[in-house]
């Protein structure tokens, strides 16, 4: 299995999940012209892509949908609770309803759960193919007992690593929106995001990709180096026992490989 981020911040999310049989976006929060580029950078085309998952309806995780769908006939994964808002931008005979079970595309199975975001709803998902499983979950204001559970076996998790908490506090936003921001249905600091890392460290995953950084409440040196840190003081050594990449808002991420069998 390879995992490829394409981009990951407010103005748009895309990640592509690719097995053998089976080429999978999830999410497709950029213009099609963009998207089209950075699946190409990641030597993919949009004619080869299998299927479209959506984690929730805002703009920076569908941007793209409707003229996607315009151009190439291509399955749309949804929640059932989201497709009233997603019906006018799909055909509805592209529309996969999914609601609390896992669902198979291709060889892919594809677990869903819900995480803790201010949406209709909001998903986090596992992907597993053979023995591959790969996890991810931004977009939540904090990480239950439940997403750990999920997210736990993976050997590869993106989670959210959005704000730091001093940068957010002192930062450009209005009070209504830092308070949304640090809210249990906002989004995840480098603090909570470095917490979650570790239990899931400690339960055996190997390789993170942090997520969803913010442009004006966060860094990528500041992310990773908190993350970092919190592992260190865990007895958890960075690039030796845990390995910690950055996706970015501007440009494709790493290439990560997980084998099937």
């Amino acid at each position: 299995m390879r995992v490829k981020n394409l981009g990951s911040g407010s103005k748009g999310n895309s990640t592509l999940i690719e097995t053998g049989k089976t080429k999978v976006l999830l999410d497709c929060g950029f213009g099609i012209r963009e998207l089209t580029n950075r699946l190409n950078e990641a030597g993919v085309s949009l004619d080869e892509i299998d299927a479209i998952v959506i984690t929730h309806e805002h703009s920076d995780h569908i941007k793209g949908l409707k003229s996607i769908i315009a151009k190439h006939k291509i399955k749309v994964y949804a929640h059932a609770l989201v497709w009233p808002v997603l019906h006018s931008q799909v055909d509805n005979r592209l529309e996969m309803v999914f609601g609390d079970m896992p669902f198979k595309i291709g060889d892919l199975v594809v677990t869903p759960f819900v995480v803790s975001h201010d949406s209709i709803n909001c998903q986090g998902f596992t992907f597993t193919c053979g023995k591959a499983k790969f996890g991810y979950a931004t977009d939540l204001g904090y990480v239950s007992s439940e997403v750990l559970n999920m997210l736990t076996g993976s050997k590869l998790v993106f989670i959210e690593s959005n704000h730091d908490e001093e940068m957010l506090k002192n930062g450009p936003y209005p009070p209504i929106l830092k308070a949304r921001i640090r809210g249990n249905t906002g989004h995840l600091s480098n603090i909570q995001c470095a917490e979650a890392t570790i239990k899931l460290a400690l339960s055996g995953t190997k390789y993170f990709a942090l997520a969803h950084l913010s442009e004006h409440n966060n860094t990528p040196a500041l992310a990773y180096g908190t993350v970092s840190n919190a592992l260190a003081n865990a007895m958890l050594e960075p690039e030796k026992d845990v390995f910690l990449r950055l996706t970015y808002q501007d440009k494709c991420g790493n290439n990560f490989y997980i084998k099937e069998t």
